[in-house]
């Protein structure tokens, strides 16, 4: 059977504002998508995605792609800051050729399917959490015109009444998974990743685990309604995938994009020996929390070739990060981002504005802090709180949310803390914080030390003019 996966329209303007210069465009395959769509190739469908992103299909431009596909089946996945796009997309499709099946996935649907259907009679079914066991046999069942009701994991109306069945175990076991379809995307050819987010290129991103092995940070989704449940792909099949992308796109460097990528030493020491034993020389970057490293953990990882390190300092107030239950103190978050610039790391922070219980000088706080801890690269994010996260329900006591969830992006103020008097307050702040960070001659002067080629020389002046255009 026929069946059309498509990332929804989502322009780098509407993440990050309007001011972005047009002629910067980055952006990063969907990852997701192309999971799903081995599962089904697995499975003998035959399946096309279209990535409005990488080509900037205007609406009538994608429904003339699917029209070209004939498929049977358009899936669309949706985040929060994208379900309103894919929601306008789903119903110009639905007006165009009433008779697609009409499938959303992905984070906002799998958190909302009763209201999304309530809501959107042009959307058929909706798939709920991990879908690449669901999809394949949701496609299986309407391809044999067997019942609904048998699939686990899904949502959809029936006589008038949303049916929500009974809910899919999680995929236990990773390895089984196939590995992305990349080959149904312009990979070599349409992505970019921001400026300061790599060394080499080509660049290929990888996912090695799923869920949180913490889950109790109060804002994030993992740890609310999707639930904590953490799971890892081996080392031996995650350098087996590394393998494939080195020899099929030449790939240079690899972006880790799991919330928490060193979790578990033994893991950790198994990676870097495969990589070793099978003398792949190759530069990667991750993500961690602050509690999982040290300095053996460290210097095994700068051996194998990680160059940098993202991580979630949050705050610079205590009493805000025990208000999110992160579970850290800044005197340990300054110890251990010490401890990665020793070993000659990068590190790129996030740090969160407009929290729940935030004032001005509050925040003035985190900026010191992040100015003090000197990561080589900064993200100052304003609050979304997530409907389903604990986080939403302290917003909704301590302040003003936005009910339009465009702005779910974490870059566009999203929720007024009451220590502020207004949005433009917030999003001054946030300015503010970009500025005095970025503009600091210390800084400037270390990015200027660090130049080694032309290539650097280009990624430092896209990374200003996106710094100007997001701050202006």
């Amino acid at each position: 059977m026929k069946i059309t996966l498509i990332n929804p329209p989502y322009s780098l303007q509407e993440r990050y504002g309007e001011k972005i210069p047009k002629d910067l465009q980055y952006t990063l395959p969907p990852l997701g998508l192309m999971y799903i769509a081995s599962s089904l190739e697995k499975n003998n469908h035959e399946v096309s995605i279209i990535d409005v992103p990488a080509y900037n299909y205007t609406i009538q431009e994608i429904i003339e792609k699917i029209k070209q596909q004939n498929p049977k089946i358009v899936g669309i996945t949706a985040l929060t800051p994208t379900i309103n796009n894919t929601l306008k997309l789903s119903k110009e499709i639905k007006q165009n050729l009433p008779d697609i099946l009409i499938v959303l996935g992905g984070a906002h649907p799998s958190g909302f399917p009763q209201k999304i259907l309530e809501e959107n009679e042009f959307v058929d079914i909706i798939v709920i959490g991990e879908g690449e066991l669901t999809f394949p046999e949701l496609c299986d069942k309407i391809e044999k015109k067997k019942p609904l009701s048998i699939v686990k994991g899904i949502a959809y109306n029936y006589k008038n009444k949303i049916v929500i069945n009974q809910k899919r175990e999680y995929i236990k076991n990773l390895d089984e998974i196939p590995f992305p379809a990349r080959h149904l995307v312009p990979i070599k050819t349409k992505y970019k990743q921001l400026p300061y987010h790599y060394k080499k290129q080509p660049l290929v991103h990888m996912i090695t685990s799923r869920g949180c092995p913490y889950g109790k940070c109060t804002f994030c989704f993992e740890a609310g309604r999707l639930g904590p449940y953490y799971r890892k792909r081996s080392p031996e099949d995650v350098v087996e995938e590394i393998k494939q992308v080195i020899k099929d796109y030449g790939a240079k460097e690899i972006s880790f994009w799991d919330d928490n990528f060193v979790v578990g030493e033994k893991w950790i020491k198994k990676f870097n020996e495969l990589l070793k034993k099978e003398n792949i020389e190759i530069s990667w970057s991750c993500s961690s929390r602050i509690d999982m490293l040290n300095e053996e953990i460290l210097k095994e990882m700068k051996d194998a070739g990680c160059w940098t390190i993202f991580i979630g300092v949050e705050s610079g107030d205590q009493d805000l990060l025990n208000r999110i239950k992160k579970g850290t103190n800044l005197e340990q978050i300054k110890q251990v981002v010490r401890m990665i610039q020793k070993h000659g790391i990068e590190i790129r922070a996030s740090f969160m504005l407009a929290l729940p219980g935030e004032t001005p000088e509050k925040a003035e706080k985190t900026i010191k802090f992040a100015i003090e801890l000197d990561p080589d690269y900064a993200q100052f994010c304003t609050t979304s709180p997530y409907d389903g996260t604990e986080i939403y329900q302290d917003a909704l006591a301590s302040g003003s949310l936005l009910k339009n969830l465009d702005y779910y992006n974490s870059m566009t103020p999203a929720f007024i803390p009451g220590g502020y008097s207004s949005l433009d307050e917030v999003k001054k702040m946030q300015e503010k914080a970009f500025r005095k960070f970025y503009m600091r001659p210390k800084f400037i002067y270390k990015k200027l030390k660090s130049i080694k080629s032309m290539d650097d020389v280009k990624r430092y002046y896209e990374g200003f003019k996106f710094y100007i255009g997001f701050t202006r």
